[in-house]
């Protein structure tokens, strides 16, 4: 049985309820995506709620567990 792997996403839900995480592409730039498996990940909470409070109003860290054979399938 694969094992759960707890993680802390930034995440931003705007005025209208649309949930986006950050992420950063192949090529190194800065994006969102609806997808939390390619968000970028911290292990521990406040490197995450700093980088949150960084990015602005709307942004906040929140702990998120994927399965560990989810982890790197996704694709941006």
């Amino acid at each position: 049985m694969p094992r759960e792997i707890l993680y802390y996403l930034v995440r931003r839900v705007n005025a209208f309820r649309e949930v986006r995480y950050y992420c950063v592409t192949e090529s190194g730039d800065p994006a969102t995506t609806e997808n939390a498996k390619i968000a970028m990940r911290w292990v521990t909470y406040d490197p995450a709620r700093r980088f949150a409070n960084h990015l602005g109003f709307w942004w906040t860290a929140v702990a998120v567990t994927f399965v560990g054979d989810e982890i790197g399938r996704a694709h941006v």
